[in-house]
């Protein structure tokens, strides 16, 4: 006995899914044609990409790697699942659209920055991770989902700067990359109480000096 199956799948641009509502039917299938993914109609939901939404994508996997060399870069939607590379010596500007639309709820890159210089990705209205923007800094990488309103990115190290030590210096302070900032300790960065018994009990020959009284520094 023969088996007769029919397959509807509805086809467009990742924008037209968005605003697309369910069928009523889950398991139908829809192909977005500028990002080369497929989706499936959960069969309930509000109309939209993502969870709660009506159409939720099968596979999620790095389809292409985009590679960019330049000092600036505008993300577009078509980055869907790829990765993306910078590389460059100096700063790198890279603006990211506002969440919503072409970039729904669930949209999603990864970034890492190959070059010397740090890249700065801002979105455009949206917010990430809260602020108005996020910094990479060089030979790390970085994952960023859309919420459909704003972004959430993902940080992580896959190394961590260091600082040689240098003899008679102590940190003063912290980067943004791990490395810390040296310098000699001043009379001013002491503090607390000296007692007596600290004390040594001659300060050194053929010196008028025999007593020395306890202060605060």
């Amino acid at each position: 006995m023969a088996l007769n199956v029919a397959i509807q799948v509805y086809r467009g641009t990742l924008a037209n899914l968005a605003s697309l509502a369910t069928t009523g039917k889950a398991g139908v299938l829809a192909w977005t044609t500028d990002t080369n993914e497929i989706y499936v109609d959960a069969g309930s939901g509000s109309p939209g990409i993502g969870t709660g939404n009506a159409w939720q994508k099968i596979v999620n996997d790095i389809k292409d790697v985009n590679a960019q060399t330049g000092t600036s870069y505008t993300v577009l939607a078509s980055d869907r699942g790829k990765l993306v590379t910078l590389k460059n010596a100096a700063a790198i500007a890279v603006t990211l659209p506002q969440a919503g639309a072409s970039f729904p709820n669930g949209w999603w890159a990864e970034f890492s920055n190959q070059g010397a210089g740090t890249a700065t990705i801002t979105p455009t209205t949206s917010t990430i991770n809260g602020g108005a923007s996020i910094t990479v800094p060089a030979n790390q990488s970085i994952t960023i989902v859309s919420d459909g309103t704003n972004y959430i990115a993902l940080v992580g190290k896959t190394s961590i700067n260091t600082t040689a030590e240098v003899v008679h210096q102590f940190a003063t302070s912290n980067n943004a990359d791990g490395s810390l900032n040296l310098a000699q300790p001043a009379f001013t960065d002491i503090s607390g109480t000296l007692s007596q018994t600290q004390l040594p009990a001659t300060i050194g020959a053929g010196s008028n000096l025999t007593t020395f009284d306890a202060g605060t520094f």
